[in-house]
């Protein structure tokens, strides 16, 4: 008989997901003009300084590029690292609403004065 084997394409592990999501945010971070060596060394040093975690450049290099088998405390630290950025980026794009709508007081407290 056919042995069909029940693995989808599609579907992908959670350490799949949380590669999509590194090299996201690894992307965006990353300057024009700037070697991903550069980048990794640079995204190493700020998941020291997150999460206190001892982790090599080239430890970061291979979860990029899905190389290795990376330990379970190495994926939660740069997870961890990865979250703040996502965080920090959403927050960011709130900031940018709330302060239009602060402009519309001063011009009342202003029109106010005039009607003595």
């Amino acid at each position: 008989g056919n042995s069909t084997s029940s693995s989808s394409g599609s579907s992908n592990s959670p350490l799949e997901e949380n590669r999509n999501r590194f090299k996201r945010v690894f992307d965006s971070k990353k300057e024009v003009g700037e070697t991903n060596d550069y980048t990794f060394e640079t995204v190493r040093q700020e998941i020291r300084h997150f999460t206190g975690e001892k982790i090599g450049k080239s430890t970061v290099e291979n979860f990029y590029y899905g190389k290795g088998n990376p330990t379970f405390t190495t994926v939660m630290s740069i997870m961890k690292w990865v979250e703040s950025k996502e965080v920090a980026s959403s927050v960011n794009n709130n900031n940018n609403n709330a302060s239009s709508a602060n402009n519309n007081n001063d011009n009342n407290a202003s029109s106010a004065n005039n009607n003595r």
